[in-house]
């Protein structure tokens, strides 16, 4: 229930759009690709009925676009997944990194449409790139989508699109405070896509008193042991909750005991029972420890029947050994399935936190045990989006509403990792970090990589695709960009 977000099928770990075929295949239409990616069945047997739900619902019917924002677990993409239960005549689209979404996808389309775009700003590179995905998708609204013609442009640069009979609606999500750091950057769409008639706010039109008590019956008939008095149920119904969203709040009070000891208080201040909670299990130095760092350093998703039986995580085993000298792999297997309802679920084997806010919050608990070995071995996904430069010498800090990480420009090993992930050819989230507008540390890249660049620069995304100088090209960093370019002449020379 509190995590509805699960109930949604999500694309790898790279941040992949569902649905499409690959660039180099021979295009398909887009209505005999294999697209439909939301599983709302499971999100219908648990969801409660919200006003929201129909205030999101009239606002799409009206402006064929909607944005549903929110605090972390507030239950916008579950939201978005029963809009598109009821839409069935539209063939689903789930767009997790908006920024890899192809345009062309509306262009060549035969069918009703559902674009959802989840949580649009988290962990952006504002490219020009990306202002022109925000440009086809304005102007897509005003006139019918293409069907079998491209999209081009005119000697005005405006976008050309024939006529069709094929609707389009587009679903945002997004937590506030990214809404607002996006929608300031890229504030020429207020008029357009980023309207305030189109957005619903789930922090200004809050859960009524009577859904969150409709809720709180439907967790406490799962979890018959967890007792809560009619004052109870009162104080937290009528709470202003800080942080998270209600249904994610409920998903972690009801399986978790240590919660249940002050249940008005845990309600109004969820974060801080959660880092309490997870901060001492990180520093207890046991097989639980090893269990949510392993899953930290795995980029929040481990199989654990290739960890358990198979050689290719010897060396982050090895890692994690290093912190906790006691841990077992079966030990460490065993604990996560015992985290299984709380922290983390199971699915075919491969575990995963919870909720990307229960990542976030894990994360931030290491950083403050160990920032080295976080910056050294977390994914690189986690790094560009969660790792920011401070601009003065002081020791690193954590915003725990944001969950972004701040460390010193000093630390060089935020440049280890990056000139590792560039070796690998993971391009996308290595040169576009906003660490590498700091000309120092990119100076200092290009220098650690040295002779490589000119192999490097050669090449493109083993994910993505792209060449090394599109990507940082993207950026606007201009030391990593002289010095790629300067490698790349000197190799064409």
């Amino acid at each position: 229930m509190g995590n509805w977000c699960s109930c949604i099928r999500r694309s790898s770990a790279t941040g992949s759009v569902t649905g499409p075929a690959p660039r180099k295949q021979r295009r398909q239409p887009v209505s005999d690709q294999p697209c439909e990616r939301i599983n709302t069945n499971q999100v219908e047997r648990c969801f409660v009925d919200i006003h929201v739900l129909k205030r999101a619902e009239d606002i799409l019917e009206r402006h064929s676009h909607v944005a549903i924002i929110g605090a972390a677990g507030d239950g916008q993409t579950s939201i978005a997944a029963m809009i598109y239960g009821k839409r069935s005549k539209y063939k689903p689209l789930f767009v997790q990194h908006i920024e890899d979404f192809d345009v062309e996808i509306i262009a060549y389309r035969r069918c009703h449409m559902l674009v959802i775009f989840d949580d649009i700003f988290n962990g952006l590179r504002f490219s020009t790139k990306l202002e022109k995905i925000f440009r086809v998708l304005a102007d897509s609204l005003i006139h019918d989508a293409p069907s079998k013609q491209k999209i081009t442009r005119n000697s005005n640069s405006k976008w050309e699109k024939p006529r069709s009979s094929f609707k389009l609606r587009f679903i945002f999500t997004s937590r506030k405070y990214n809404w607002n750091r996006g929608c300031s950057r890229f504030h020429r769409f207020k008029f357009s896509l980023f309207r305030p008639e189109t957005v619903v706010d789930m922090t200004k039109e809050y859960w009524t008193p009577e859904e969150k008590k409709r809720l709180l019956r439907w967790w406490m008939a799962k979890y018959q042991k967890v007792e809560l008095s009619d004052k109870d149920i009162q104080n937290i119904i009528h709470s202003k909750n800080i942080g998270f969203g209600f249904p994610l709040i409920c998903s972690l009070f009801f399986p978790t005991p240590v919660f249940q000891m002050h249940p008005e208080d845990f309600f109004q201040n969820p974060l801080t029972y959660l880092r309490c909670d997870l901060d001492p299990i990180i520093r207890e130095g046991s097989n639980r420890s090893a269990a949510i760092i392993l899953l930290i350093l795995c980029g929040g998703s481990l199989n654990l029947v290739t960890f358990l039986s198979e050689a290719d995580f010897a060396k982050l085993f090895k890692v994690v050994q290093g912190v906790v000298e006691s841990c077992t792999r079966t030990g460490i297997g065993d604990e996560i399935r015992n985290f299984t309802g709380t922290f983390c679920i199971v699915e075919d084997h491969i575990a995963s936190f919870s909720h990307p806010s229960v990542y976030d919050a894990a994360a931030c608990a290491l950083s403050h045990l160990n920032h080295v070995l976080l910056l050294q071995y977390c994914s690189l996904k986690f790094l560009n989006e969660r790792v920011r430069l401070k601009k003065t010498l002081q020791t690193p800090t954590t915003d725990d509403v944001t969950n972004m990480i701040y460390i010193s420009p000093a630390l060089h090993q935020i440049v280890v990792g990056l000139a590792e992930g560039i070796r690998q050819k993971c391009f996308k989230w290595t040169v576009t970090h906003p660490a590498l507008s700091n000309d120092t540390i990119a100076s200092s890249l290009v220098a650690q990589l040295g002779d490589e660049l000119t192999r490097i620069v050669q090449q493109t995304d083993k994910t993505f695709g792209k060449c090394f100088l599109y990507w940082t090209s993207l950026t606007h960093y201009n030391a990593l960009f002289k010095g790629a370019l300067s490698t790349f002449n000197q190799k064409t020379d």
